[in-house]
């Protein structure tokens, strides 16, 4: 036995001398000229991959989508990642004219691959020579650190550890008497030896151990001695893919129906191929789970299925994290030289990528990495043990990774203070954080950012305790100065923020927006200390609290704005502190967002992956919700009409849930009082009147509400029908009021002009009041449909639309976000440009007053003066929404003034 390990050990040796004089005589570039190249870091960075074809494998995918993804993001320290490929086929000689090349190449500084130790060991030498970093995910053996150990490195745990852990899987499951096949021709032998050491430290019984040569003849008769003469729990084989599968199809063919057990040499769809029914009930040691709860992995697997339509294999995973080792060496040093990474990496401690978390050596092994078993099922991988530490999954709430949503329309803004749309807000709502938030049952404010707050005696200072645990998603703690930088950067009329106004409820806030104040720091916010903010209001506000919850007091991370302007928002900048952070935009088509792992609550998020999909019109969302493609149909998540939810309602299944949920929104159009015949009030009252309000709800269907305010009527608990009377429909009426202001008789009025926002919905309604027009009134009107960023530009004096669309959407639930906000006419974002002096003295009384009943009066005789008296708008109907949503999506609630809380989700089969 001496002997023999004497005669393996000297061969060795020699084998390495030989090689060691085969890359001294062909390398071009030494380790001090590549090193000295690479330290100016200039150009882009040049890597090598080399992947093994003498098995099915997705290790090039997986590289190219790293390397793909880090270009995307602005590459490394500026620059990009650009691959050199080739194939080694699992040859030796192959492997070495390869690294040859590359190593001649004096821009390359790095070498990924060659993921087998018959090809990793010869060319790490000629990779060490000539100072190129390389990282094999495929050599296990213990004698690719021992020759090169200055350069080289491993992302796949060594012979030693994959043995113990084989070992402890087969004591675990009790199968405990061991036959052992293992090839002597191959570098497998160093893990069948690892194997039998640890086995017999354990208690495992090896009934016995019997040596192969590759596809020598006679294993059938070995197989079939084994089956005969040996009672065994497990048979553990080693060796190549193809002669492993081989043996396996043999020995199922012999009737060894005994588990057989190998290491993630058979992670290969070739096992398939090759074994085909036989290999079932065969058990892989693998390093990969693409169902693992760890964030990075969900996010490989659902990046990878995106770019390529297909499942990750290990092979792509161990490329994956392979380039991203090196970008992450690259960083750590700020150096793309070889020696600089390579020392990163020698101290890198709990690394954690796609394929789970672990360290190196300063020899370039790895320690403490996770394995995971699989077991052939009718051709399939299933896999064993998974992990089950996760909150998450001990309640059984995450069994699938994705939320798919749809929306209509783009995504205007990512910057919360620039958002007037719908879309944005949900966005806004899952990557930021507010001081508040909504209960959205009892319409309170509850804690988020802020932990808690005080309120001043006479209701006008308001003190913000910001939770210290709260983080952008680069690592910077969210402070105080974030929010009082953020209120001052809205204030600034050159910001454009839409809803500017809602900060004119701070001190100084209208004088310094009007230029009447220069100094900033006179705005009534500042900061007391890095974690607490205090506001000083213009006037007593019961309601502050739920204000801001609202886009405008969003905080924003100054250190990025500061440095990166406008394009802060550009997915390579953004950072966010919500429950979610951006991963993937495609305009027009999706958006994806990730678990934000940063997030002060990470543990209590359940759903990893939100994709929000670009639908152009609620049939297309039929099709994809009937196909299992999307999970929820309603609201901003694809607003719909009633007829096409009650054909898809008539279907739904146990797999469904219908939901009627009212919204805080209002549907109505505004008159341009700025032309002619619009201008006069009686024309107005005229055009409402001759609307029927009753009839176009049931027009539309769906179960919304005919309107007579414009505040949705559970604010201040209006009752519809009895506190406010409205407008009612009555073409007579109509008519008089036509006949008062001058038309009807030989004076026509001539066509209307209407705009609506471009919707089958929308466009529904234009056509209805169109068509109450010609037959009370004989008034022709011309509908036109505009894109949201249109009907936005038309809320102007210039504006040559006579009826122009204007929906509104509470964004705290109070009646001055619709009275105040929208029509006070001091504030710039009204949409109507119109002056009242009383509703202007009401507005300013309201906002004194705290007593509800009194304030409940005011903004009754508000919006009689807004819908009635002076007519300036005309309310349609307050929306009630239908929602379908799949049963898998549980903990489901909707946010009536929306920014729906995904965050509070789970997902179930």
């Amino acid at each position: 036995m001496m002997r023999n390990l004497l005669y393996i050990f000297l061969s060795r040796s020699f084998l390495f001398l030989l090689l060691f004089i085969y890359a001294c005589n062909f390398t071009n570039i030494s380790s001090e000229e590549r090193n000295t190249i690479a330290q100016k870091n200039e150009g882009n960075i040049i890597i090598g991959v080399v992947e093994s074809s003498d098995t099915i494998n997705l290790y090039r995918k997986g590289a190219q989508l790293a390397i793909q993804q880090i270009n995307e993001n602005g590459g490394v320290l500026g620059r990009f990642i650009q691959a050199i490929y080739y194939d080694d086929k699992g040859s030796k000689e192959n492997a070495l004219k390869i690294a040859d090349k590359l190593s001649g190449n004096s821009d390359v500084v790095a070498v990924i691959g060659h993921n087998s130790s018959q090809t990793a060991i010869p060319v790490s030498i000629t990779y060490e020579n000539s100072g190129i970093l390389f990282i094999t995910s495929g050599s296990t053996h213990r004698s690719f650190i021992q020759f090169a150990d200055k350069y080289s490195f491993r992302n796949v745990p060594s012979d030693a550890d994959i043995g113990k852990s084989i070992v402890h899987f087969l004591k675990k499951n009790k199968l405990k008497r061991v036959i052992s096949l293992f090839d002597t021709s191959s570098y497998k032998r160093g893990l069948s030896e690892a194997f039998h050491e640890t086995a017999l430290e354990n208690g495992l019984k090896l009934v016995k151990k019997k040596a192969y040569m590759g596809k020598q003849p006679g294993l059938r008769e070995i197989l079939a001695g084994i089956k005969k003469d040996y009672v065994f729990d497990v048979l553990f084989i080693t060796g190549l893919l193809s002669e492993v599968s081989e043996i396996i199809t043999q020995a199922r063919q012999l009737g060894i129906l005994e588990p057989i057990i190998s290491d993630f040499t058979l992670d290969s769809i070739q096992l398939f191929n090759i074994s085909e029914k036989y290999a079932e009930n065969t058990i892989v040691s693998t390093v990969f789970d693409p169902n693992s709860l760890n964030q990075k992995t969900i996010n490989y697997v659902i990046d990878y299925r995106e770019e390529y339509g297909v499942n990750p294999d290990t092979w792509s995973a161990l490329g994956y994290d392979a380039v991203r080792l090196i970008e992450h060496s690259i960083n750590k040093g700020k150096s793309s030289a070889p020696l600089s990474m390579s020392g990163a990496l020698k101290f890198l401690n709990n690394w954690n990528g796609v394929t789970g978390s672990y360290s190196f050596t300063t020899d370039g092994d790895i320690i403490n990495k996770a394995f995971f078993y699989k077991k052939v099922k009718n051709q399939n991988f299933v896999y064993l043990d998974r992990e089950k530490s996760s909150k998450a999954f001990k309640s059984g709430k995450l069994k699938k990774y994705t939320i798919r949503l749809p929306i209509i329309g783009n995504f205007q803004t990512l910057d919360p203070a620039l958002i007037s749309d719908i879309n944005s807000k949900e966005l806004a709502e899952q990557l930021f954080l507010n001081l508040t938030d909504i209960n959205p049952k009892t319409y309170e404010s509850v804690p988020e950012l802020a932990t808690h707050w005080d309120m001043s005696k006479d209701e006008k200072k308001y003190t913000f305790y910001i939770r210290k645990d709260a983080r952008w998603t680069d690592g910077t703690p969210v402070t105080a100065h974030d929010m009082v930088w953020t209120i001052r950067r809205n204030i600034n009329p050159k910001t454009k923020s839409p809803k500017v106004s809602y900060l004119f409820i701070l001190k100084n806030a209208v004088n310094i927006y009007k230029g009447i104040i220069k100094d900033k720091e006179q705005l009534g916010v500042r900061a007391i200390n890095d974690y607490c903010v205090e506001f000083e209001l213009d006037k007593a506000v019961s309601f502050f609290p739920a204000m801001t919850a609202t886009l405008p007091f969003t905080p924003l991370p100054k250190h990025v704005i500061e440095t990166y302007k406008d394009q802060w928002t550009d997915l390579n900048h953004i950072q966010t502190n919500g429950s979610y952070k951006t991963s993937k935009w495609v305009k027009g088509v999706k958006f994806i967002l990730h678990k934000n792992e940063d997030y002060y609550d990470n543990d209590n998020v359940s759903i990893p992956v939100i994709i929000f999909y670009t639908i152009p019109d609620i049939n297309v969302a039929l099709t994809m919700y009937r196909n299992k493609d999307i999970d929820i149909i309603g609201d901003t998540l694809l607003t719909k009409f009633s007829s096409s939810i009650n054909s898809l309602n008539s279907e739904l299944t146990i797999d469904d849930n219908f939901y009627l949920k009212p919204i805080l929104s209002t549907v109505s159009y505004i008159f341009n009082i700025h032309i002619d015949p619009v201008n006069l009030t009686l024309v107005r009252h005229a055009i409402s009147s001759a609307i029927n309000r009753e009839v176009l709800v049931k027009f539309i269907g769906g179960n919304n509400i005919s309107a007579k305010t414009f505040t949705e009527p559970t604010i201040f608990d209006f009752d519809n029908s009895m506190d406010y009377s409205g407008i009612d429909f009555n073409p007579e009426i109509a008519k008089n009021n036509l006949i008062k202001a001058g038309y009807m008789n030989e004076k026509k009025i001539q066509p209307l002009k209407l705009a609506y926002i471009k919707s089958p919905s929308n466009e529904y309604v234009a056509k209805s009041i169109q068509t109450f027009l010609k037959s009370y009134l004989g008034i022709d009107v011309h509908i036109h449909g505009l894109e949201m960023e249109e009907i936005l530009n038309q809320y102007t004096k210039k504006s040559k639309y006579h009826l122009i669309q204007y929906n509104f959407r509470a964004d705290y639930p109070d009646a001055n976000n619709w009275l105040n906000d929208c029509f006070n006419p001091l504030n710039i974002s009204n949409p109507i440009h119109w002056y009242n002096l009383k509703y202007f003295e009401l507005m300013k009384l309201a906002g004194q007053i705290t007593n509800h009943k009194v304030r409940k009066r005011i903004y009754k005789i508000a919006e009689e003066i807004l819908c009635k008296k002076e007519c300036v708008v005309m309310p349609l109907y307050h929306e009630v929404i239908n929602f379908i949503v799949n049963s898998r999506v549980k903990g489901w609630y909707h946010m009536p003034i929306g920014g729906q809380h995904i965050r509070d989700w789970y997902l179930e089969e």
